[in-house]
């Protein structure tokens, strides 16, 4: 996987994953909406769509932002009590490096075995 998106198709692909996907704050959980496509989203797009879900809707405010930053380019984490489910996570692209909020599992991983190398030429 040599790929990388253009900002014109992350905003193309958070829409579609704002269709295809939903936050529950109060369980922490990010899943799959029921009866939906199936297709697959960047792990960028859904981390986009929670950033905008963010900032449109006032009530997701007051709970805990479900991703967690690194000091390395395409690696996330979730943030603690966050969960993606395995039978939900198959349906997301191995676009990035997610860790699980225990910061050691690690949920996706790229195929390719020299994923770093995508980030080094950034």
């Amino acid at each position: 996987m040599k790929q990388t998106y253009s900002d014109e198709d992350l905003s193309e692909l958070t829409e579609l994953a704002k269709t295809l996907w939903k936050i529950e704050y109060s369980t922490k959980t990010i899943k799959r909406k029921p009866n939906v496509i199936n297709k697959t989203v960047p792990v960028m797009a859904i981390y986009r769509m929670v950033r905008e879900d963010r900032r449109m809707n006032e009530e997701s405010r007051p709970y805990d932002f479900p991703f967690i930053g690194s000091n390395f380019t395409g690696v996330l984490g979730l943030a603690e009590g966050w969960n993606i489910s395995v039978k939900d996570r198959k349906y997301l692209e191995k676009d990035i490096v997610l860790f699980a909020d225990d910061k050691k599992t690690i949920l996706i991983l790229p195929e390719n075995r020299d994923w770093w190398e995508l980030y080094l030429e950034l």
